[in-house]
């Protein structure tokens, strides 16, 4: 789905936050733990938060762009209504976000920043049941620095975003995708 000037996900609601700083942990912290097992756990934790917020969809987002007319990469993180890992900070300023670990970030327009691209395209994503096994495998695989989606974007030398924005699964859906699969298993 293409529009004009409007993302294909409606931005109505969304808290946003743009990444100013994130500290790079250790190398023998990053080799001791999978980045994937950190965002597994904090969306995880996110869920309940998100799902009893009162909102009818409610949604964790994650943007990465090069807008318009500047050179660096920005990223965003955030929630409609709310981004549960954001604390209210104390007035202006940056604020330290719960997840990932020792970020600081500021209040940010999304909707505006995106506003400045003219095209959109949707990828439309599915539920994905917990696998403990594929997880495991993951989890002892050594990142192959040459494919990793982080290096390959930050060489991308015109503008662009990259949004991905989650929604909460009920948990009637997940018990109905999990009985139609082992039915299928077995």
């Amino acid at each position: 789905m293409t529009g004009r000037s409007s993302p294909a996900v409606s931005l109505r609601g969304f808290q946003a936050w743009r990444l100013l700083a994130v500290p790079r942990p250790a190398e023998e912290v990053q080799a001791a733990k999978s980045m994937a097992a950190g965002v597994q756990g904090a969306v995880t934790a996110a869920h309940a938060r998100l799902l009893g917020a009162g909102e009818p969809r409610p949604a964790l987002l994650s943007a990465w762009m090069r807008l318009p007319g500047c050179d660096s990469m920005r990223f965003a993180l955030g929630g409609r209504p709310v981004f549960p890992a954001a604390r209210p900070g104390s007035g202006e300023g940056p604020v330290r976000l719960l997840y990932p670990p020792g970020v600081s970030a500021e209040a940010f327009d999304l909707a505006d920043a995106l506003g400045r691209f003219s095209s959109w395209v949707r990828c439309l994503g599915s539920v994905a049941l917990p696998d403990d096994e594929a997880a495991a495998k993951q989890a002892d695989r050594r990142a192959d620095d040459s494919s990793r989606f982080d290096d390959y974007v930050a060489h991308l030398p015109f503008p662009f975003a990259w949004m991905i924005v989650a929604e909460p699964v009920a948990p009637k859906i997940l018990d109905d995708e999990a009985a139609r699969l082992a039915a299928e298993l077995t």
